[in-house]
């Protein structure tokens, strides 16, 4: 047996190295999300590389240090990602619900202002504000864009406090008509949308459903229909 391999035997493993590789394993496959964790995971793994370097590595644990190290980093980052887009899943059929609700008020509205005007619907969705609806806020999607209107002026698709700022509205029917048309929906399916995936579509009994975008004749923001 020779000299070199005798003073390998004799290499002491660096405790930084050794700790800093447990707390990986801990953070990455049990999935402790501490920062403080994490952060000393990642310290010592720096420090023990450190130490070995500077000992000319003459002790042993350098590849713990980098798993240490890589282990930690890997799994923040990819939390704070995974999170980022649950939050943004979560937001959206948050949004998506209000939405629901909104075109269920609107749809309130249409049917009082049918007992008014004889079983017909209005030309213009504006006609509703603020006599059967009394806030702007419903005549908007919050997956809109577009900024929340104040209150209620024109019918302009996307303009400034319209009515149709995200709704598309279909006129021309009176309360007595088929149960299952169309009369107001997202203005926009998919990318061009107020939501990427579909849209929810209000009927002419009052009903709200939420409609996948294959299903609509036509996507196009402005002249989508479901």
């Amino acid at each position: 047996m020779n000299q070199g391999t005798v003073f390998n035997k004799r290499k002491k493993i660096n405790k930084f190295a050794v700790i800093s590789f447990i707390l990986g394993i801990l953070v990455f496959f049990v999935s402790i999300i501490e920062i403080q964790i994490i952060m000393i995971s990642v310290l010592l793994g720096y420090i023990a590389k450190k130490e070995i370097k500077r000992s000319n590595f003459m002790q042993k644990g350098n590849i713990f240090a980098t798993l240490g190290i890589f282990l930690s980093l890997f799994y923040l980052f990819s939390f704070k990602i995974f999170s980022q887009i649950e939050n943004k899943r979560y937001r959206e059929h948050l949004y998506r619900a209000v939405c629901m609700t909104n075109l269920k008020q609107i749809g309130e509205g249409l049917y009082f202002y049918s007992l008014d005007n004889a079983g017909y619907f209005p030309e213009k969705l504006s006609a509703l504000y603020p006599h059967y609806i009394n806030k702007a806020e419903i005549f908007w999607c919050p997956s809109d864009k577009d900024p929340k209107p104040e209150k209620i002026e024109n019918d302009i698709p996307d303009n400034k406090n319209s009515a149709c700022i995200s709704y598309q509205y279909n006129p021309g029917y009176t309360e007595n008509d088929y149960f299952l048309i169309p009369l107001i929906w997202d203005n926009g399916c998919g990318i061009s949308g107020n939501h990427k995936d579909g849209g929810n579509v209000l009927y002419l009994d009052g009903s709200v459903k939420w409609v996948p975008c294959s299903k609509w004749k036509s996507r196009k923001h402005g002249k989508s229909y479901p």
